[in-house]
C-alpha cells in the first residue's frame, strides 16, 4: 500500500516531469497552509 504522501510526491513528479496540466492544481495545493489541530 501506498501512503498518501508517497501517492501525491509521485503525482508532482510526473506532472513536472511531463508538464501535465494538472500541475497548476499541484503548486495551489502545496502553496495552501495545514490545518494545525487545537489553533483558534
Amino acid at each position: 500500500a501506498m501512503s498518501l504522501v508517497r501517492y501525491g510526491a509521485e503525482r508532482l513528479c510526473h506532472a513536472l516531469r511531463w508538464n501535465l496540466p494538472e500541475l497548476p492544481a499541484l503548486i495551489r495545493l502545496l502553496s495552501t497552509p495545514f490545518h494545525v489541530p487545537g489553533a483558534a
